[in-house]
């Protein structure tokens, strides 16, 4: 979305687990002006739910419990679960979450449009994405399914070339988020052992997030001479609306004249350039994809793209995209251990 305006109101996510962040937000909001969108499939995670617990608490000691309810909406399991409930309860207003879509997988549900709807992003352009880029992958003709393409590279640079480390590295800011999404559909995905067993190779590679250009100086360096069992994405926006001109004075000439003329755009397509070639005369395997201009339609052909490329490479391991054996398990540890368990 573009930056918000007067009239169009600002999204916080209170995804992570933090009392300093989550205390800021209460001491510098408005109340009357808050709307909380609670989201949790099962009804139940344990972060979601606290923080939520915390939050309600602030509306109700703001507004009254009548009005707070007005301030809430949730989005869970359609028929179960403590959410569920919570909205019957108390009339709060709800969504639900499609029982057999997965949370990872969900972004193209009420899960994701709500929020994004609230900020004035463009959901029919990004359903229509999402279509457009489904009937590409729906083709007759394997080889025009880009999404089957991606998964077998991955797969193939995996269990023959050993390539473990799969790079994404977006050269546009707003994808930074797009990269920590991808990171938890891949990993939570694909992270397992392929029979099952302690002893049974494991599948998936591990992915990794980088930002175009700033990571050129954090990274490129270990990427550059450490070992060769990476692979790398590369994402790169072709035209921008905004893309200033870059101001010289007759000494700023002297010092520059290589930016003699040049816009912002021109300078970072030649890091990106640069970055990729260097990164190719490394031996690292690697893909660009490029976006003709960052937009809803652009950007829900690319949710689509990755969430079908992450289910084809489930198949070709051998395994369940769809489940988190490994997560759950952390989940009742926690929950043991709150109940005063060891």
């Amino acid at each position: 979305a573009d930056e918000p305006g007067p009239r169009r109101p600002r999204l916080h996510f209170l995804e992570n687990l933090d009392p300093r962040h989550l205390d800021s937000l209460r001491r510098n909001r408005s109340a009357e002006k808050t709307a909380v969108i609670c989201i949790s499939k099962a009804g139940g995670t344990i972060e979601t739910i606290v923080q939520y617990l915390i939050v309600r608490e602030w509306l109700e000691q703001q507004l009254g419990k009548n009005e707070a309810r007005q301030h809430q909406w949730l989005i869970t399991d359609p028929a179960q679960g403590w959410l569920r409930e919570v909205a019957r309860r108390d009339g709060i207003t709800s969504l639900p979450v499609p029982p057999r879509v997965g949370g990872r997988y969900s972004v193209l549900t009420a899960v994701g449009l709500l929020p994004l709807a609230a900020v004035g992003v463009d959901i029919r352009g990004l359903l229509a994405g999402s279509a457009a880029n489904a009937a590409r992958c729906a083709a007759e003709n394997p080889r025009t399914n880009p999404a089957l393409e991606m998964a077998a590279m991955f797969y193939l640079f995996d269990t023959r070339k050993n390539k473990r480390v799969s790079i994404m590295m977006p050269y546009a800011d707003p994808l930074q988020l797009f990269g920590d999404w991808y990171r938890q559909l891949w990993a939570e995905s694909l992270g397992k052992r392929r029979g099952g067993r302690r002893d049974d190779p494991p599948a998936g590679t591990l992915p990794v997030t980088a930002l175009g250009t700033v990571d050129q100086h954090s990274q490129l360096q270990m990427y550059l001479e450490s070992r060769r069992d990476k692979i790398f994405t590369f994402m790169t926006i072709d035209h921008w609306r905004q893309n200033p001109l870059i101001p010289l004075s007759s000494d700023d000439r002297k010092s520059f004249p290589y930016l003699e003329g040049k816009r912002l755009q021109d300078v970072l397509e030649a890091e990106f350039r640069a970055t990729s070639q260097v990164i190719t005369e490394a031996g690292h395997p690697n893909m660009t994809l490029c976006l003709p201009t960052l937009d809803a339609h652009a950007l829900g052909q690319l949710i689509d793209l990755y969430q079908r490329a992450t289910v084809y490479a489930a198949l070709l391991y051998g395994i369940n995209p769809l489940d988190q054996p490994a997560v759950e398990k952390g989940k009742k540890l926690a929950i043991q251990l709150l109940s005063g368990g060891r």
